[in-house]
């Protein structure tokens, strides 16, 4: 596989003053992302199991949240809901018992406080499982959003998430890509360096597109397309307007890309001052564009201030 390797003009950072005006749809409140992780330790038939359940926030700090998780009670059921000390919902965090084996069961919380930054991705939920299935069952957990709004009850847009995973079987291999940044604070004349670190565990090949971007201070997202010298402006509510970098790229069995920089240029005057994020992602085939996103692993997020 290629490495990612190209040095960008200051041409191509004027397209991150583009006004908001030219963006369509965005949510007021901003946008997150929901996923599962992969099951912990593998499930056995009448085995115990966790997942995991994340907020991805892009341009938002979630206030409150109601969702739904849906799964098949002849295959799982629910043993019980926790949330994280660390986690802003802590001691808030709400979960029907009485649903725990009906195939639907509605998880809400909300924060008392006023921070005005989540981690990402932000663990707000693990669930411990039960496996009743028989060893070669195909199980899937959904979570289906209801409503997830800010502190002032703006809603932010969210999607759906799923995984799928079989009782019995080996351990699924999760690839990463992480994205990295050369500093968190940038004035004009500094060199902006972004890199990604690729890794596949897996003893066989995986398939997935690629997606890299930035969001800049007033919460407009831009997409590097495959060329990585254009950035694409995209609607952080629309994943149908995500541009990948790469289609069905084929990461090699036990493949790892080191930190190579995709990015670099000297930023000039003129930048909005504020928080700017870079974001890295991996997503099943088409699965973006066809409007059911399926991402896969995490998206790794990174923040700086560029101050002029």
């Amino acid at each position: 596989m290629q490495k990612f390797q190209c040095i960008i003009s200051i041409a191509v950072m004027i397209l991150l003053v583009i006004p908001i005006s030219f963006i369509s749809g965005r949510v007021e409140a901003g946008s997150s992302w929901m996923a599962i992780s992969s099951p912990v330790p593998t499930p056995q038939s009448g085995g115990v199991f966790e997942t995991k359940l994340k907020f991805f926030t892009w341009d938002a700090v979630i206030g409150s949240y109601f969702i739904s998780v849906h799964y098949d009670p002849a295959i799982l059921q629910i043993i019980q809901v926790t949330t994280p000390d660390q986690s802003p919902f802590y001691g808030n965090t709400f979960a029907d018992k009485n649903s725990f084996t009906t195939g639907t069961t509605d998880i809400s919380a909300f924060q008392t406080g006023t921070t005005s930054e989540q981690a990402n991705p932000e663990i707000f939920a693990t669930i411990q499982w039960k496996a009743l299935g028989n060893t070669g069952t195909s199980a899937t957990i959904e979570l289906e959003p209801k409503s997830i709004v800010d502190s002032f009850w703006r809603p932010i847009e969210t999607n759906s998430a799923r995984t799928t995973f079989v009782i019995g079987d080996t351990p699924s291999y999760v690839p990463t890509i992480i994205i990295i940044g050369n500093a968190n604070k940038y004035s004009p004349e500094d060199t902006l360096v972004l890199s990604v670190i690729i890794d596949n565990p897996a003893p066989y090949t995986q398939v997935v597109d690629v997606f890299l971007g930035i969001i800049i201070p007033n919460g407009s997202a831009y997409f590097f397309d495959s060329s990585l010298t254009n950035l694409i402006p995209s609607s952080l509510d629309d994943p149908g307007t995500f541009t990948p970098v790469r289609n069905s790229l084929k990461l090699d069995p036990g493949y790892n890309l080191p930190a190579t920089a995709f990015f670099s240029v000297t930023l000039p005057t003129g930048l909005p001052e504020g928080i700017y994020k870079a974001f890295a992602a991996f997503a099943e085939p088409g699965s973006v564009q066809a409007g059911s996103t399926r991402i896969v692993g995490d998206i790794s997020i990174i923040s700086f201030y560029y101050s002029p």
